[in-house]
């Protein structure tokens, strides 16, 4: 499960995903440079039979995949999928390409985000969708298949995209919009393929798949794109990706304004699905294991501003980093464990995460003020000393709440 959201405003788009896993995937923020074409790639099921090569993309992946589960360019296009329950099996189909694939293919060729939607269309169309999208005993079959649904957005709009299969539907958001797992009842959808009718698509929703498993974390991001304006930033995202309910709360740069609301994580799931939040904390079955959030400016003078966080968002802390710069911490699957020890702390005892914070905003606050002196742009030793303070800091939470280090 997953939740992303997007706003568009005159000068660029402000894009975020938090990717919702099972709790000990571990779930790593990198970049891979351009790739030159070639006959053959492997993807994680299947042998594409071309490679047009791509640009380098950054993204968040599940330390097992291939594919992302957000991708941003050096083209400015950003991708985010959602798991989709449908009335067609998934379980029922050969491998084929997954979700994951599909945001990272995209993302390294498309130029826009409409032309990702041509490609994902055509992808599906090529080599269908399947397999499993959870890590099981058999790397190469894996476990959990399932649909996917796609956010994309680049600095002029956004376009949503829901699949069953080989079937597909989009429709361009002008302004921005929010996804979650389930599909968009009642919308006009602007193209399909793969044998989708638009006029009916809702009806392959899955009958035995409540909604309100999505709907009140719809809720909260559908509010933030609603309430936009011109200038929403990626402090702003962050609040979202930390909501435990229904408002934001942990924006790094109004901390001081607010003073330093903490909302600690719901401590069950609840009858009416209110206790999986855009933070989620299943305990047992799944968290949020890594986050990203960007500001996609239209003026090509301007850099992207990025940053991304490892594990949950409550309990962890936005890194900057970029297309082509990513600091270490970032890739470092210790780091992710402590978060992951972290988090585990805090679900046992939701009042603990005022102790989190307490360890981790000055660290927080520090690297973004230092961020701000060059946006867009790595610091002068490439990230190193970020990386030291962000290590300190998760050491010094783990230790507060008594799960010890890992260093």
């Amino acid at each position: 499960m997953c939740d992303t959201f997007a706003v568009t405003t005159p000068t660029g788009t402000l894009f975020a995903k938090n990717s919702d896993r099972p709790v000990a995937e571990p779930q790593l923020i990198n970049y891979e440079g351009p790739r030159p074409a070639s006959n053959r790639l492997a993807t994680q099921y299947l042998k594409l039979g071309e490679d047009p090569g791509s640009v380098g993309t950054l993204m968040t992946q599940p330390d097992w995949l291939w594919g992302a589960e957000t991708a941003l360019s050096t083209q400015r296009v950003a991708i985010g999928n959602e798991k989709v329950w449908t009335t067609d099996d998934p379980a029922a189909v050969a491998p084929g390409l997954i979700g994951m694939d599909l945001v990272r293919l995209a993302a390294e060729r498309a130029t826009d985000a409409a032309h990702a939607v041509l490609l994902i269309g055509r992808y599906l169309h090529r080599y269908g969708q399947g397999g499993g999208g959870e890590r099981g005993d058999d790397p190469s079959t894996g476990t959990e298949p399932y649909w996917s649904s796609f956010l994309i957005g680049d600095p002029s709009t956004v376009w949503q995209m829901e699949t069953s299969g080989a079937a597909w539907v989009a429709r361009e958001l002008p302004l921005g919009g929010a996804i979650s797992n389930r599909l968009t009842d009642d919308v006009a959808w602007d193209r399909s393929g793969g044998g989708a009718d638009p006029e009916v698509w809702g009806t392959r929703r899955h009958p035995d798949v409540p909604t309100e498993l999505a709907d009140h974390r719809l809720a909260c991001t559908s509010a933030f794109v609603a309430n936009r304006h011109d200038s929403p930033s990626v402090a702003d995202a962050v609040a979202v990706l930390r909501s435990h309910g229904t408002a934001p709360w942990g924006d790094p740069v109004a901390r001081a304004h607010n003073e330093g609301r903490i909302v600690p994580p719901p401590e069950d799931v609840r009858d009416d699905f209110s206790g999986v939040s855009v933070c989620m904390h299943v305990r047992g079955y799944q968290r949020t294991t890594a986050s990203l959030a960007t500001w996609m400016p239209v003026d090509r003078e301007e850099r992207p501003l990025t940053v991304a966080a490892l594990g949950s968002p409550c309990c962890s802390i936005f890194v900057p980093c970029g297309t082509g710069w990513v600091p270490d911490v970032l890739g470092d699957s210790t780091a992710w464990a402590t978060v992951a020890a972290i988090a585990d702390a805090v679900e046992a005892e939701p009042g603990a995460l005022a102790e989190v914070r307490a360890a981790l905003d000055p660290t927080e606050d520090h690297i973004w003020d230092q961020a701000a002196e060059r946006p867009g742009r790595p610091p002068l030793d490439g990230g190193d000393a970020w990386s030291s303070e962000v290590r300190a800091a998760f050491e010094a939470a783990a230790t507060a709440l008594g799960v010890g280090g890992t260093s």
